[in-house]
Formats: structure tokens, sequence, C-alpha cells
């Protein structure tokens, strides 16, 4: 591979990760973990149809929406027996 191929494998990768890291999702965190956070706003999400993962999902794209880079989930759960998920969480950066 001739030298020219090589810098553009290495500059594609760099505007690769560089692209990853830029779409992750907030991070969850515990409320001892709120020290020095900005506090930025609240979120809640209601009737989202699923898992537990996917109402995570949800609560990070709303998050993501925000502005906000880490979360503090207060309430989530399904009422009753119901699938349709509930939740509530802090939005920090």
């Amino acid at each position: 591979m001739g030298a020219s191929k090589k810098t553009f494998f290495l500059l594609l990768l760099t505007l690769l990760s560089s692209t990853v890291s830029a779409t992750e999702k907030p991070v969850i965190i515990d409320r001892s973990d709120l020290s020095g956070k900005e506090f930025i706003g609240n979120i809640s999400i209601n009737g989202i149809r699923g898992s537990f993962d996917d109402a995570i999902r949800a609560l990070q794209g709303k998050a993501e929406k925000l502005g906000g880079s880490q979360l503090n989930i207060t309430a989530l759960g399904t009422p009753g027996d119901s699938s349709l998920w509930s939740g509530n969480a802090k939005v920090y950066r």
C-alpha cells in the first residue's frame, strides 16, 4: 500500500472516530455524581412501547435534544402489567 493510500485511510479513520464520539448518547449518572454539573432541565417520557432499554433510549434522545450530556433518572416504570413505559429525568451538561 502506497503512502498516499495510508494517509487517506488514517484521515478517514480519524474522521469516522470524530463522528462516532460526536453522536454518543447522554450518559446516565447517579445522584452522587451531580456535584459540579450544570442542570439544564427536566424531561419525561410516556407511553413508550417496548423494553426497559427502549425507555432508556427515549430518555437519552430527549436529553440529547435538550443539549445534555448526562442525565439522572428520577423515575422509570410501567403502570400495572402494561408494556408502556413512563419516566422522568434531570438533564445536565
